[in-house]
């Protein structure tokens, strides 16, 4: 806020305890400027995003946080926004290549000169970076690829329990790329599609997800 005063923070989402206690510490700082709407529907998230200048992904260090991979990060680059984040593991995995997504140190004084260092390109130069990596989302993140790949985890999940309980594979599993079988995996690609932000959006978990995806496989190769 110091270098940048005409900054403004916007946090997209329901205002956590956590929140509430950031900005009542933060409120004592001198043009410290924010907005903080409460929850946001998912279908508007994008609206929120669209008139933003960087995306940042502040956690903190944790065995947690190193094996997750963060959805908002997603969402920001899916957006054409630059992203400011601190190491965590998993996504300097994924987007190691990725021009449009900074990796910062876990203190304060490197993310926040990141962040600065965004706020001060050029606006033609973020909007080239941010258009190209939302590009690179839509042909690799796209609900229908990550929908592909919790299917394929989740076909072979359902094998060994099909084989656990019948002390023999199933066909259908097996032959499910096989082109007679593979409709039934388009099918459940296009239902994953649909249901996966569906239970994202109600705050089911991770493990919830994948064991209704199961479910899902296992009603159609059974």
């Amino acid at each position: 806020v110091a270098k940048k005063p005409e900054t403004i923070f916007r946090f997209v989402g329901r205002r956590t305890a956590g929140l509430e206690k950031f900005l009542q510490r933060a409120q004592g700082i001198p043009n410290f400027k924010f907005e903080a709407e409460g929850f946001t529907p998912y279908a508007e998230v994008g609206k929120k995003l669209a008139t933003a200048t960087v995306g940042i992904v502040p956690y903190e260090e944790s065995n947690g946080t190193h094996c997750a991979f963060v959805a908002k990060a997603v969402e920001y680059l899916g957006c054409g926004l630059p992203v400011v984040s601190t190491p965590l593991e998993n996504l300097r995995r994924h987007f190691a290549a990725e021009p449009a997504i900074r990796f910062a140190g876990f203190d304060g004084v490197r993310f926040a000169e990141s962040v600065i260092a965004v706020l001060r390109q050029p606006g033609d130069e973020r909007r080239r970076v941010g258009h190209a990596a939302s590009a690179r989302v839509a042909q690799t993140l796209d609900w229908s690829h990550v929908t592909a790949s919790a299917v394929d985890f989740a076909e072979a999940v359902a094998k060994k329990a099909y084989h656990k309980k019948y002390g023999k594979p199933s066909p259908s599993v097996v032959t499910l790329r096989d082109e007679v079988i593979n409709r039934k995996r388009i099918t459940l690609i296009q239902r994953g599609t649909i249901v996966i932000p569906q239970l994202l959006a109600q705050g089911k978990s991770n493990e919830y997800i994948m064991a209704t995806l199961v479910d899902m496989v296992l009603a159609e190769v059974a």
